[in-house]
C-alpha cells in the first residue's frame, strides 16, 4: 500500500472517530486545511493559522509530542501526524470503540438501500474487562440508520439535526435490551431521536414505549413484538 493510502487510511478513521466530513487527499498526498480545522473543532479547539500551527495544537492538546516527523517542508502534514491524532483518539474514547466507529463508517459506505439486513448476533457477547458494555455489530446500526430515512421511529419526526459529516444525528436503541438477553439484530433495533431514546431508557411510561416500538418492528414485518 502506498504511502497516500496509508495517510488515507488514517485520515478516514479519524474522521469516521469523530464523525467529521472525510477528506479526499489531494495531489502529493495533501490534506486540505478544513479538515484539520474540522479535528480540532471536534476536540474543542479553536486554534488560527496554517496546516502545520492547526496541527500542532491538536497534537499537543492530545498529549502527543510534535516532532519534525509530522511535518514537512511543503503546505502538508507527514502521516507520522495523523497516526499520533488516530492512537490518541483510541486512547481517549476506548480502542474497542474506536474501531465500532470505524466499521461503522465503512459499513454505511459500503451498503445500499436494496441489500438485505445483515445477520447481526442473537446473542451478543460482552466486551472483555468491561462488563456493562456488548459486543456490537456495526453492520446492523448502519442497516437501521439508513432505512430509517432520517425520521425517528417513535415520534416520527425528523432527526433534529445533521452530523458534520451531513447525515441525519439518530441513536439506535435494542427494544429489548442486550442486557435482558435481546438479540443485536435489525428486529430488535430502531432508530430514535435524542430525546426519545432517552424517555425509551428513563421515562415513567418506558414499559409501554417498549411496547409500542415493538408494535413498530412487527408492522416493519419482522416478527411477534418485544414486549416486556
Amino acid at each position: 500500500m502506498g504511502s497516500k493510502s496509508n495517510k488515507q487510511l488514517l485520515v478516514d478513521e479519524i474522521a469516521a472517530i469523530l464523525e467529521i466530513e472525510r477528506d479526499e487527499l489531494g495531489n502529493g498526498s495533501k490534506e486540505h486545511l478544513w479538515f484539520l480545522q474540522d479535528i480540532a473543532s471536534a476536540l474543542g479547539l479553536s486554534p488560527t493559522g496554517g496546516k502545520h500551527e492547526v496541527a500542532r495544537k491538536i497534537v499537543e492538546h492530545l498529549g502527543g509530542e510534535w516532532t519534525r516527523e509530522c511535518y514537512s517542508r511543503g503546505d502538508s502534514v507527514q502521516r507520522h501526524c495523523f497516526q499520533i491524532i488516530r492512537d490518541a483518539l483510541g486512547d481517549r474514547i476506548g480502542a474497542d470503540q474506536a474501531e465500532f466507529m470505524v466499521a461503522i463508517s465503512h459499513a454505511r459506505a459500503c451498503m445500499q438501500p436494496s441489500d438485505p439486513p445483515p445477520q447481526g448476533n442473537r446473542q451478543p457477547s460482552r466486551l472483555e474487562g468491561r462488563g456493562l458494555d456488548f459486543v456490537r455489530c456495526p453492520k446492523v446500526l448502519a442497516w437501521i440508520l439508513m432505512h430509517s430515512a432520517g425520521v425517528c421511529e417513535f415520534c416520527s419526526e425528523a432527526a433534529p439535526f445533521a452530523r458534520a459529516d451531513g447525515t441525519p444525528y439518530l441513536e439506535l436503541h435494542h427494544v429489548r435490551p442486550l442486557a435482558e438477553g435481546g438479540p443485536d439484530t435489525v428486529d430488535n433495533a430502531v432508530a430514535l431521536c435524542p430525546t426519545c431514546h432517552r424517555a425509551a431508557h428513563h421515562a415513567r411510561d418506558r414499559r409501554d414505549r417498549r411496547n409500542q416500538l415493538a408494535d413498530r418492528l412487527r408492522i416493519r414485518g419482522y416478527g411477534s413484538p418485544i414486549r416486556g
